[in-house]
């Protein structure tokens, strides 16, 4: 049976609606700008206080398999999105997504501080990596597939950048997907830790981005070997997460300091279902499939601004 899935019906090709209305305040601006270019300047003896982005990206060899790549509609293989998909409960004036809870696949809130919220790290992201949106040295994009969009923040300018390329996202839960897109671009919903159901050798690029505190920790491999099977000959995937274990570079980060207490209570709390560690795997991961030109690099994500001592 196939999974159910939601679709956003685009309107004429334009901006999101809730990005046309959203924008980030000039104090937070200026802070994302300060704290990278302080941390650009190489300093040695102060206090940084961040997380690791790991970002991999990874090339599979061409085969011998014949491709046709003619244009579809990614709702031809949909279906209804049963109304499970849809029930929120509220904590402590937070709305989170019942099903995910239910079934312990991801712990966070699904409401529009939250949608803001990635919203914002997006911008941090294209900050951080150079208003970059894909790594890959891809010549023509047919076909994307953004694993766990969120608020659809990097699949909107992806569809955006490329208006002639057809741009497919998916996430568990519909409620932080934005009121309109680009209509090259396709929402659907789904649950990643089950099997894949796109067709083989589909995708030019499969983009995966924090996704450890959704995918289950016995699932990665599989998860993988998914990616792998809907690549095209020649395909690309983009991955990016983080280690959650708060560092400083000066070691001033101690086992008692706050931050470092919450993220070793953060990782203890899921380690039964979550693998928060993961990011240091992918290489192995990925490698282990045979994929070739593989790149991964470990990235500073401040967390504060630097100290001036």
């Amino acid at each position: 049976m196939r999974p159910l899935i939601w679709k956003i019906q685009p309107p004429p090709f334009q901006k999101a609606g809730r990005r046309n209305t959203f924008h980030i305040s000039a104090d937070f601006a200026l802070f994302v700008n300060n704290i990278l270019e302080e941390r650009d300047q190489g300093y040695n003896d102060v206090l940084k206080h961040h997380f690791f982005i790991f970002l991999s990206f990874r090339h599979i060899l061409n085969a011998d398999i014949d491709f046709l790549g003619r244009k579809s509609n990614p709702d031809s293989q949909t279906v209804e999105l049963g109304p499970e998909f849809l029930d929120t409960i509220t904590v402590q004036g937070r709305e989170y997504h019942k099903y995910s809870i239910d079934h312990r696949t991801y712990f966070g809130p699904v409401d529009d501080e939250e949608a803001q919220r990635l919203d914002s790290q997006q911008q941090v992201f294209q900050r951080l990596f150079d208003d970059r949106l894909i790594f890959p040295p891809i010549q023509r994009l047919q076909r994307v597939l953004d694993c766990g969009h969120g608020a659809a923040s990097w699949a909107v300018d992806v569809a955006e950048q490329y208006p002639d390329c057809e741009v497919t996202g998916i996430d568990i839960a519909p409620h932080m997907s934005p009121d309109d897109v680009p209509d090259n671009l396709w929402l659907q919903v789904d649950d990643l830790n089950r099997p894949f159901t796109f067709p083989s050798n589909h995708f030019d690029l499969v983009h995966s981005r924090l996704l450890a505190t959704g995918i289950h920790r016995r699932r990665w491999p599989s998860y993988v070997r998914d990616i792998l099977r809907v690549l095209k000959p020649g395909g690309w995937v983009q991955m990016v997460e983080i280690y959650y274990n708060v560092q400083s570079d000066n070691g001033a980060i101690t086992d008692e300091h706050a931050l470092r207490r919450w993220s070793t209570q953060y990782m203890r709390a899921l380690e039964d279902r979550k693998d928060l560690r993961v990011g240091s795997k992918l290489q192995n991961y990925l490698t282990g499939l045979g994929l070739v030109e593989v790149d991964a690099k470990m990235i500073p994500l401040p967390l504060s601004g630097w100290s001036n001592g």
